[in-house]
């Protein structure tokens, strides 16, 4: 899990620095950020 923690810390820092810049457009729930996340954190990298 330590080897996915700088790729979920570079997702965490675009939801929260550079997304709420840009106007509202994923039609899509949860948001791919967030399904990224979520993807990492249960199977990994690979």
């Amino acid at each position: 899990m330590k080897v996915i923690t700088p790729f979920v810390l570079l997702v965490r820092f675009y939801q929260t620095a550079i997304s709420p810049f840009t106007p509202a457009s994923c039609r899509f729930e949860p948001t791919c950020s967030s399904y990224m996340i979520q993807a990492l954190q249960t199977h990994g990298l690979f």
